[in-house]
C-alpha cells in the first residue's frame, strides 16, 4: 500500500532529475497525464491489520476530496471480506499544475523549494526564448536565485552577443538593453552558458571575455577631445588608457 505521502516524497525526488523535468515540463503535451500506481492491500494486511487499511483508505478519500489529481477506485474481493472492497489503485495527475498542488498540500520533504522553482520556471520560460528554455529547465542552480528580470534581460543579451562583437571594449561599454557596469560581473556564468547553447559551447571554451574579445576588467578609459576644433579629426573620443601610454 502507498500511501499519499509516500508518492508525494517519490514526486519531490523526481523533481531533482533534469531529465525528469525535461521531459515533464518541456514536453508536457505528451508527457501528462503522470500515473502512479498506489498499490492494493495484500491479503495478509487486509486480514490482519484492518486499521491500517482502514486508514490507507481514509488518506486517498481525502486526496480525492482535495481534488488532487484523480484517484482511480477497483473493487476487489478479499477471502477476510463479505462483499468486495474498493480500493484507490491509481493517482492520475493531469498537468503540471496538479503535480504543483499535491507538493504543496502533502508537503514533502523540499516542498517549498519545489514550488519557489516551479513559480520561477513558469515566470522564466514565459519570457524566454524557445532555444533556452532546455538549458533553463535542466541547470536550475545555474540561475537559482537570480531575479527573473535578470534572467530575462541576459537570455535577450545572448540573443544580440556573437563572437568577437565587444571589439577589444570592455563588456559594461555593450550597448545593451539592461547592460550595467556590474552585469556582466554578476551573471557571467549564466551569460557564458546562454551563450553556449548559441554557439555549441564555445564561450565556455574560450572564456567569455575573451570569445566577445572583450578587454581586460582593470582597463581605464579616457573621453579624449582635442585643445582646438578642427585639430584632430573627431570632437571627442573614447580611448583605453593603454593605447595612451
Amino acid at each position: 500500500m502507498h500511501s499519499p505521502q509516500h508518492l508525494a516524497t517519490q514526486l519531490a525526488r523526481a523533481w531533482q532529475r533534469a531529465d525528469w523535468r525535461e521531459k515533464q515540463l518541456l514536453n508536457a503535451a505528451n508527457a501528462w497525464p503522470l500515473r502512479l500506481a498506489i498499490a492494493a492491500p495484500s491479503a495478509t494486511q487486509f486480514r490482519d491489520d484492518s486499521a491500517a487499511v482502514a486508514q490507507h483508505l481514509q488518506a486517498w478519500r481525502a486526496v480525492a476530496a482535495q481534488g488532487l489529481g484523480r484517484v482511480l477506485w477497483q473493487a476487489r474481493q478479499y477471502q477476510a471480506a463479505a462483499a468486495p472492497v474498493e480500493l484507490p489503485v491509481q493517482w492520475e495527475l493531469a498537468k503540471p499544475s496538479d503535480y504543483l498542488a499535491a507538493i504543496r498540500a502533502l508537503r514533502p520533504a523540499g516542498h517549498a523549494d519545489i514550488a519557489a522553482d516551479y513559480q520561477a520556471l513558469t515566470a522564466v520560460l514565459a519570457r524566454v526564448d524557445a532555444p533556452f528554455h532546455r538549458l533553463l529547465l535542466r541547470r536550475l542552480a545555474l540561475w537559482r536565485g537570480v531575479p527573473v528580470e535578470d534572467v530575462a534581460i541576459a537570455a535577450n543579451m545572448a540573443l544580440q552577443l556573437s563572437p568577437g562583437c565587444a571589439q577589444g571594449r570592455p563588456l559594461r561599454a555593450l550597448a545593451l538593453a539592461g547592460n550595467d557596469s556590474k552585469f556582466f560581473e554578476r551573471h557571467a556564468a549564466l551569460l557564458t552558458a546562454l551563450l553556449d547553447v548559441r554557439f555549441d559551447g564555445e564561450a565556455s571554451r574560450a572564456g567569455l571575455t575573451a570569445f566577445l574579445d572583450a578587454s581586460a576588467g582593470d582597463e581605464h578609459w579616457l573621453l579624449v577631445a582635442p585643445l582646438a576644433p578642427g585639430l584632430l579629426a573627431f570632437a571627442r573620443q573614447r580611448v583605453a588608457a593603454s593605447e595612451l601610454t
